[in-house]
Parts: C-alpha cells; structure tokens; sequence
C-alpha cells in the first residue's frame, strides 16, 4: 500500500502536525481512512465529418427515411493524421502506369476486361489502384501480405515493386491460384507461407525470417502489411504492433454493420449511429444488436455501445494516420458485387433489403472520386463507362494506417 501512492506532503507526523494544526493522532487516524484518489483528463475522440447532431441522438430514437422533418443519419470517412503523398496529382501521377499493369494482369489470369462476373475484391480496378499507389509511394523493403486467394494481389505487389525488389511474403491456409514464381524475376525474393507451409502472422518468427534474409529488426519499420484475411481488423492491427510493425493497407474495409469481420470503420463509427442503418430488422432500420465478427464470419459476439466506444478509443490510440483512397469515378452501384454476400449467400453482415437509403449512406461514407463523372473517367482511363460503373459496384473501402509504436 506505501509503495502504491505518491510520498506524503509531509515527511512525518510531527512536521504534518505542526503545519495544520491537528494532532498527531488525528493525522494517524486519517492515514488509516486514506485511499488513493485521481484527476483524470480525457482526451477528446473527434468523429470526422459526422454531424454531431447524429451522434446526439439516443439508442432508441427510431430513424424514418420517409419522414423528412427527422434528420437522416449520415454517412462520413474516418480520417486522422497527414501523409506527404496525399494530393490528386501526387496519386494520378501512378495513372497511367497503373493501367498498363491492369490490362496485363487481366491477360496474364486469362480474365476478360468485360467479364462481370467477379465478385468484390482486391481484383477490382478501383481500390487496387490505391494499393499501387501505396506500394510505389511508400516503397516498403518488404511486403506481407495475408491472405492470398488466386494472387491477383501478389501479381500487382510484384510488379508495382519491380524497381526495388523488396522481400514480398505471402500468408494463406490454402496453396492455390498463382505460385508466385511464375514469369516473376524476382521469385527469388517470394516467401510463400500457404497451404502446408502456412502460419497465421502471429506465429511467424519475423526476427527469424528477416535475419534468413540479410535483414534487421530495424526494417521492420518499412515493411508494409496488406491485410486482406478476413479477420477482425482492430484485432489485427494491435497484432501488427505488439510485433514491432507500423504500416499496414486494409481492405475489406466494409462500412459499419456490413461484411464478414469487423471493420476500421466498424470501428470507426463508435456509438453506432451509421452501424444501425445497415443492421436492421425491419424497413424502418429498427436496430438489432449488432455483432462484431471474425474469421470469415465463424465468429460473431454482440457488441453493445459502451464496448464500440472503447473499440474507437483503441483504434485512436493505435493509429498515428489513417487515410482512406478514393474511387476513381462515382459509385454509381454501391456495394452492387457485396448485396448478394448478405441477402442471398447469408454469410456477410447486412440488411436482409437493401434500400436506397443504404447507397446513400455507402456513397456518403466513400471519399469523392478522383473524376466527377463516369464520362470524365472514361475519357481518362480508357476504359467503358459501362466498366467503371461495374467497378464501382465492386468498390469496397481501402485504408492505409501508420500505427504508433509501441515504447520499449
């Protein structure tokens, strides 16, 4: 108990006594009654671009889109902190290289430009330019990227990195899709971790394998995590720090109350006031208790409020920059490629009917595109509008994070 408070003021009885004029006993008396009391100052966790007006409104306030008087709940992008590179010329000056690598990635997985049959991921054009744009701006000396699937990722990590050659490391229990040594000359430079060889990142001795390499603990500081394995994203980042690790792109990053594990912007959303929308049990988004889940949806627990707002909390201690990328050109069909992963396969979180209030609120929580329109874009890339408004249904967020490190 001594050693788990502060020294007194006073450094005896006698001396206490004498200052206040109360008597030795008295003072021995009030030591016994003594128990540690603390000022706090909190600090304050800013919601970016939510209308604070929203975030007044109590847990059982019923919204009604068909009520104009009632405000709606609007959607918002999380945002914190600075990066050099964030600037429209800065990032379109990765345009045109980005698309010559597109058109050879479709032709190398034998995929039709024109095919709509993909769903969401990282195969679509808009958020893997954003992964280009981060891999040739930040130009990490190695990349880890779990969760594997077919390697389209893999194929654009390598090429975006051609002129560095950095370390790429690929996390997957399954072996399939691209092997990474195929028409790669860097394969020398390509660990796989899949399928028999596979350990969660978790379980991976980094200082091991980055000695094997001719590396120190100290490039861990330029490597860049791609997380794309479906588990709980908050949960992942903390992972990522605790090993010594600070730049990691998420995708997957679903709005709150949508996909399969809980998101940043899950997170994000804190008291839930967006989460709601899109978890509902009725066309007049009465809200159910929401879940946070992981592991492809296998694991769901409730999560109420108060524990959002502490989730927020961590989020903001972890992360020094969070930065979304923006679409190319509008969201035309939002979450078009994602609808069928809640209403018809039942394995994504989500509104069992979605409703133009649920584009608005995806649209509002998408930064604006790089082009207004999809003529404009059109014009610039290339590429159909037809295309790019079949893209935009595949546009799911992506987030680049510098998390602080941890002091040793």
């Amino acid at each position: 108990v001594y050693q788990s408070g502060k020294p007194p003021l006073y450094n005896s009885l006698e001396e206490a006594s004498k200052s206040t004029g109360l008597s030795e006993m008295h003072l021995s008396y009030e030591s016994g009654r003594y128990t540690n009391m603390a000022y706090i100052k909190l600090k304050r966790h800013h919601h970016h671009h939510q209308e604070n007006e929203s975030r007044r409104r109590l847990n059982d306030e019923e919204e009604d889109d068909d009520d104009p008087s009632k405000p709606k709940t609007k959607g918002y992008v999380c945002n914190k902190g600075t990066i050099a590179w964030d600037t429209k010329v800065k990032i379109l000056s990765e345009l045109n290289s980005f698309i010559d690598m597109h058109h050879l990635r479709q032709k190398f997985f034998k995929i039709d430009i024109n095919n709509q049959g993909f769903n969401y991921g990282s195969f679509g054009m808009f958020h893997s330019f954003i992964l280009w744009v981060v891999l040739r701006k930040t130009k990490p000396t190695v990349v880890i990227e779990s969760g594997v699937a077919g390697g389209y990722t893999s194929w654009l990590i390598s090429k975006a990195t051609e002129e560095w050659n950095p370390l790429i490391v690929r996390i997957d229990p399954k072996l399939k899709g691209w092997d990474g040594m195929n028409l790669n000359p860097n394969a020398s430079k390509m660990v796989n971790l899949r399928g028999d060889e596979y350990q969660d990142l978790t379980e991976v001795d980094w200082d091991a394998l980055y000695a094997k390499h001719g590396l120190s603990r100290a490039d861990k500081a330029t490597t860049l995590f791609i997380l794309d394995d479906h588990q709980d994203q908050v949960t992942r980042l903390s992972q990522i720090r605790q090993m010594g690790f600070q730049r990691v792109v998420v995708q997957s990053n679903f709005v709150p109350g949508v996909g399969d594990a809980f998101s940043l912007k899950d997170a994000c959303d804190a008291t839930g006031f967006v989460r709601r929308n899109f978890n509902s049990s009725t066309l007049k988004s009465v809200p159910i208790q929401p879940n946070r889940c992981t592991n492809y949806h296998k694991t769901c627990e409730k999560i109420d409020p108060f524990e959002s707002q502490l989730v927020a909390l961590d989020l903001d201690d972890m992360v020094k920059t969070y930065w979304e990328g923006p679409p190319l050109s509008p969201i035309v069909r939002p979450y078009q490629a994602v609808i069928p992963f809640i209403v018809d396969k039942n394995i994504f979180e989500g509104p069992k009917v979605w409703t133009d209030n649920h584009d608005r609120l995806v649209v509002e929580s998408t930064k604006a595109p790089f082009y207004d329109t999809l003529q404009l874009a059109s014009t610039v890339t290339g590429f159909s509008e037809e295309y790019l408004a079949f893209e935009s249904g595949r546009y799911v967020n992506i987030a680049y994070v510098e998390l602080n490190p941890i002091e040793e």
